[in-house]
């Protein structure tokens, strides 16, 4: 469910959700008059970027392909996640993540996988529909799907900016460096190019920005994509920190949930986190008497369906494939239940402190930045509260 309150069933399509939508942040940033956009390695009809714009009750309704979201759908009162981008958010300053096959049609073939089409069934391009609507709205306007254009990018240049950078979701960072040829920007580009455009409003801007690949490369087991995942959104948290104004700007980094990611085995210091268990406390082997890592999954693909008979190596372990060891066996790893850590740190970052809910953090958000619930509109103090 995304953008709809509780009220709302999941997968439900009726009139009757028009009266459950609730608005993001991002929605309350762009009426205080400021610039919004959103950057994901994900496909950016992805549940997380699509909670920036989307009203669905169910988040694999990303585009109208006649499977999981068809006519019936439709008929009833729903709209796919692909097409509310285009439809209803045309205001939308800056979007960069991955995802073409969920506008193209299924004759259309991919601007760069020539071998790869798209997946809508209702004759709808919604590139080219984006392309129609910023022209009838008189707004300069930018599509761009590959690298080069990416960074010819400048400030001021297009009112908006819809980039679509990747078929399917964006390469894992490891993977994409390795690439002879590499033909998508990092998270770190997107996100200094992002705030580069969106920075230029005297009103300020918002921004979301999420590492989505850490997200499934857990789901995977594959804590080395993972680790290197998160690196990559570490560098542009750093490179964030280092450009924005830190009087006037809110950083807040957080997640939405964990998975069922473990260290254990009492390693010494030093010991590779991907490698084999080495310890002066406990014995460097299992109670069956084999090797085993200090990463392991609760669940998930790297399940033992039986007990292992054979020792690990650490040359099998720093394959970037490896899926660590996991206690039950799932063709996909599962989310965790644990409380995940806000990080803040700028204008009312003090807010940010002991355990919330989840909801808290766009209101806190709102309330430091006087948007939203907090307009002055509708509380006149906000501005004298914040000291404006």
């Amino acid at each position: 469910m995304i953008g709809l309150s509780g009220q709302a069933q999941i997968r439900e399509c009726s009139p009757q959700l028009e009266n459950y939508k609730v608005k993001s942040i991002l929605k309350w940033a762009k009426e205080a008059g400021k610039s919004v956009g959103v950057v994901t390695t994900t496909r950016i009809t992805h549940a997380t970027p699509a909670g920036t714009y989307a009203h669905t009750s169910y988040r694999n309704f990303e585009t109208y392909d006649g499977k999981i979201f068809n006519l019936t759908h439709q008929l009833n009162g729903c709209k796919d996640i692909a097409a509310q981008l285009i439809d209803d958010n045309s205001y939308i300053d800056v979007i960069f993540g991955g995802g073409r096959r969920k506008f193209l049609r299924k004759e259309d073939r991919d601007y760069h996988e020539l071998d790869k089409t798209g997946e809508r069934i209702d004759n709808r391009n919604l590139i080219n529909d984006w392309h129609e609507k910023m022209k009838l709205m008189n707004k300069t306007h930018k599509f761009v799907w590959n690298l080069d254009d990416f960074k010819n990018l400048k400030p001021n240049e297009y009112q908006h900016v819809l980039g679509i950078l990747a078929w399917d979701h964006m390469k894992y960072e490891v993977d994409r460096v390795a690439q002879e040829n590499i033909d998508e920007p990092s998270i770190v580009e997107m996100t200094e190019k992002a705030i580069e455009l969106l920075s230029t409003n005297p009103n300020g801007y918002f921004l979301l920005v999420e590492g989505g690949k850490i997200d499934l490369a857990h789901h995977d087991s594959n804590a080395k994509r993972a680790l290197e995942e998160f690196v990559a959104f570490d560098n542009a948290i750093g490179l964030a920190s280092n450009i924005v104004d830190q009087e006037e700007t809110l950083m807040v980094v957080t997640a939405d949930h964990s998975h069922e990611f473990n260290i254990g085995g009492y390693s010494i210091r030093g010991n590779p986190i991907l490698g084999l268990v080495r310890t002066v406390e406990y014995g460097e082997l299992s109670s069956a008497g084999y090797t085993f890592t200090s990463l392991s999954y609760g669940n998930g693909p790297g399940g033992l369906k039986e007990i292992r008979k054979r020792n690990l190596t650490e040359t099998e372990t720093n394959n970037i494939d490896y899926h660590q060891e996991s206690g039950v066996f799932m063709n996909y790893e599962t989310h965790g239940g644990e409380d995940v850590a806000i990080f803040a740190k700028g204008p009312m970052s003090h807010l940010f402190e002991g355990t919330v809910e989840q909801s808290f953090i766009a209101h806190a958000m709102a309330y430091a930045s006087c948007i939203g619930p907090f307009d002055r509109n509708f509380y006149w103090s906000c501005e004298t509260e914040r000291g404006f």
